[in-house]
């Protein structure tokens, strides 16, 4: 596809003209010649001068600059009007001026009368050079872009992610407390493999077998971003469990007591 940029050129837009130009032998003839208009030719010819000579002249070339070929084709006498009413002229006039290039050399005569084709030696040996330019420069153009066009990085494909698994949690573990841990281990970036949490639900079970209250423990890990969680008991279940069977009451009374006596 070709990038959206300056319209490819197929003619010449620029093309010189020396200051000096109107020295030219073959542009000084021209004019002689439309000058001779006053005497034999009808009114509007009479207002011919060598300066519009030299106007028509130049309005040619440009027109055979711009061209694809480098040559303009005026077979028809439509084609010629074309190009008479553009310089504000007419057929008569514009058939008058263009013999006068073609008598003077200004344009090639003999590949006119043959092929009805408005050139001139010159000016293809100076269009040449510069459309071999244009086309060297546009295939440079055209390998650069294709180059560049390799060396960008290929667009990474994104992995979808796999639909994760509904994991059977047993009754003692709650679904949201579960989510939430899941959801925070991939947001630190270590999600859970199924082997992982196989691993910890084996551990939650066991902690659940020793009156561990194990969402307490998915809640401690969620709130610190731990990778782990440490089934443990919290100090007021751990003091609990450290009373011997049988002796709560007993031990009650003597931690009160002991309040009471560092009271004193």
């Amino acid at each position: 596809m070709q990038s959206v940029g300056r319209p490819k050129k197929d003619g010449i837009e620029w093309f010189q003209h020396f200051s000096d130009a109107h020295t030219d032998i073959k542009l000084q003839n021209n004019r002689a010649m439309a000058s001779m208009a006053k005497e034999s030719l009808n009114k509007d010819m009479e207002s011919i001068c060598a300066l519009a000579a030299d106007g028509f002249y130049w309005g040619l070339v440009e027109r055979i600059y711009l061209s694809v070929e480098g040559f303009i084709v005026l077979k028809e006498d439509y084609q010629k009007l074309a190009l008479a009413r553009e310089f504000g002229i007419c057929l008569d006039t514009f058939n008058y001026l263009l013999d006068g290039t073609l008598k003077t050399g200004l344009f090639d005569n003999n590949l006119f009368q043959n092929e009805c084709k408005l050139t001139s030696n010159g000016i293809q040996k100076r269009r040449t050079p510069v459309i071999e330019a244009r086309l060297k420069w546009q295939e440079q153009n055209e390998k650069r872009r294709l180059e560049k066009q390799e060396k960008q990085p290929k667009p990474k494909k994104i992995k979808e992610s796999k639909p994760t698994q509904e994991v059977q949690l047993p009754t003692y573990i709650d679904r949201e407390i579960w989510d939430r841990f899941i959801q925070m281990r991939k947001e630190i970036k270590h999600p859970l493999t199924p082997t992982a949490i196989s691993q910890v639900l084996k551990n939650a079970d066991k902690a659940n077998n020793e009156g561990i209250d194990v969402n307490a423990c998915f809640e401690k890990s969620i709130a610190n971003n731990w990778q782990g969680v440490f089934f443990e008991p919290d100090k007021k279940q751990k003091a609990k469990q450290d009373i011997p069977d049988g002796m709560s009451p007993v031990w009650d009374e003597w931690k009160q007591n002991k309040k009471e006596d560092g009271a004193k």
